[in-house]
């Protein structure tokens, strides 16, 4: 019969399902907001430091790493990379 599990673990598999269905998100909250994220991959575009960043937002320098590099993010590496390399350092514009 559907939507009966015979042990345990079918149990919290079915449960599992059944809540990604409702869109239930899994996983622990993110530490910095969307507009967060934005800003601060804008700050690290214009030179600032990782550590500085981080230290305004009260988080660990790996946590604006991850937060800025990760993979198909619209603040993934490359991103950062091409627009480090689009602006000009502070003295030459």
């Amino acid at each position: 019969m559907r939507g009966i599990a015979a042990t345990p673990e079918e149990a919290a598999h079915l449960s599992g399902r059944r809540a990604k269905a409702r869109g239930v998100r899994f996983g622990r909250p993110p530490k910095l907001t969307v507009h967060q994220r934005q800003e601060a991959f804008q700050r690290l575009a214009n030179g600032e430091t990782q550590a500085d960043i981080a230290r305004s937002y009260a988080v660990h320098p790996a946590t604006i790493g991850r937060t800025l590099g990760t993979v198909g993010s619209p603040f993934d590496g490359a991103s950062v990379a091409a627009a480090l390399q689009a602006s000009p350092p502070d003295g030459e514009r």
